[in-house]
């Protein structure tokens, strides 16, 4: 295992700490489900906040620029907004699966249940 797939599953059990009470085994399904989930009201409001502050924020004009000039300026106008969007609804989808993560514990655990009552 490499130490950028170590950092990667570092990040993951800090983000996702509900991926502990999952099977190692089960873990993809896991997320996979987590984010088939529909996003609630709050998450969805908070996204659409999230795109219309970023597009506020990255407004530049380009008046008086060259051609290279403008160029720069929308790749680095990019590298902003993806970092701001990043920052801002990201925890919005970090809340949505964390959502389906417990969803899908719950439902493994009334399945485990249900078999032990057979």
């Amino acid at each position: 295992m490499g130490i950028l797939d170590r950092g990667w599953l570092w990040l993951e059990r800090r983000i996702y700490p509900e991926l502990g009470r999952i099977a190692p085994h089960h873990r993809q399904r896991a997320m996979e489900r987590a984010r088939s989930e529909s996003f609630d009201s709050v998450e969805f409001i908070g996204i659409l906040a999230a795109v219309a502050a970023t597009a506020y924020l990255t407004r530049y004009g380009v008046a008086g620029m060259t051609t290279s000039g403008r160029f720069l300026a929308a790749m680095l106008n990019f590298v902003v907004a993806v970092a701001l969007l990043v920052l801002i609804a990201g925890p919005f989808y970090i809340r949505r699966n964390r959502r389906g993560l417990r969803a899908f514990d719950h439902s493994a655990a009334s399945r485990q249940d249900g078999d032990r009552s057979r």
